[in-house]
C-alpha cells in the first residue's frame, strides 16, 4: 500500500468516526424533541427609577403617589411566556404563580399590559400584596406570554418566580438559560480545538468546521 493509499484510508477513517458522532448526536436531539417539555420562562423587560432625577444628595424629589409621599419609585416590565412545546393546563397548577420583588419592596400597582395571543389579556387575573405578585392559573399554551407592568418601592432589582406546576421544576430568569447556553456551545468548541491540537493534523481542523458548520444549528435549536 502506497502513501497515497494510506492517507486516504486515514481520512476514511476519521470521516467515518466524524459522521458517525453526527448521527448520534442527531438522534440524541431528536429524541429530546420528541418528548414533551414544558417551561416557564420570564424576563425584565425594563426597569426605570422614578426617583433618579434628584438634584443632590441635599435636594431630593418626592413622589406623590395617590395620597402617598415616596422618595423612591420603580416602574418594572415585566415578561412571562411558556416556553415549552406544550401546553399549560389549569389542572396542572397547584399554587398561582408568584413573582417575588425582594423582602424589601412594595407593590403599589400591577397590571398586564400586553398578551400574546391578545384575547389571552382578558382571561389573566393578579394580585398583588407587599413585594409579590400573584397571577391566577390560566392556559398557557405553547409561545403564549403575559407583559405585565409594576409599580413599587424599594426594589432591589432582582425577582423570583415561584409556582407549582406539574411537569415546571422551576421558572426560570431568561438570563440563566443564555449563560448556560453560551456555556454549552463553548465546551463544545473547546473539546474541538483540543482534538486537533492533540492530533496535530491539519485534516482533522478541517473535519472540525465541517462538523461544527453542519450541527450547531441543531445545538441552537435544542438550547432555544
Amino acid at each position: 500500500m502506497d502513501l497515497r493509499d494510506q492517507i486516504w484510508q486515514f481520512i476514511g477513517v476519521i470521516v467515518a468516526i466524524v459522521l458517525g458522532l453526527g448521527s448520534i448526536v442527531a438522534t440524541i436531539i431528536i429524541a429530546s424533541k420528541q418528548q414533551k417539555r414544558k417551561e416557564i420562562l420570564y424576563d425584565i423587560i425594563s426597569s426605570t427609577s422614578l426617583s433618579s432625577f434628584n438634584i443632590s444628595g441635599k435636594l431630593k424629589m418626592t413622589i406623590i403617589y395617590g395620597k402617598k409621599h415616596l422618595e423612591d419609585m420603580d416602574q418594572v416590565y415585566l415578561k412571562l411566556w411558556n416556553a415549552g412545546d406544550t401546553e399549560i393546563l389549569l389542572k396542572d397548577y397547584s399554587t398561582p404563580i408568584e413573582l417575588k420583588f425582594g423582602n424589601k419592596a412594595t407593590i403599589l400597582e400591577a397590571l398586564v399590559t400586553d398578551a400574546i395571543p391578545n384575547p389571552l389579556r382578558d382571561k389573566i387575573s393578579i394580585s398583588w400584596d407587599k413585594g409579590s405578585v400573584l397571577i391566577q392559573p390560566v392556559l398557557l399554551n405553547s409561545k403564549d406570554a403575559i407583559t405585565l407592568k409594576v409599580l413599587l418601592t424599594q426594589f432591589s432589582g432582582e425577582i423570583i418566580a415561584d409556582a407549582r406546576i406539574a411537569g415546571v421544576t422551576q421558572i426560570k430568569d431568561l438570563k440563566e438559560t443564555e449563560l448556560s447556553g453560551i456555556g454549552y456551545i463553548a465546551s463544545i468548541g473547546w473539546g474541538i480545538q483540543q482534538t486537533w491540537i492533540s492530533a496535530r493534523e491539519p485534516i482533522l481542523l478541517f473535519i472540525s468546521f465541517i462538523y461544527l458548520l453542519l450541527f450547531l444549528p441543531y445545538y441552537h435549536r435544542y438550547l432555544d
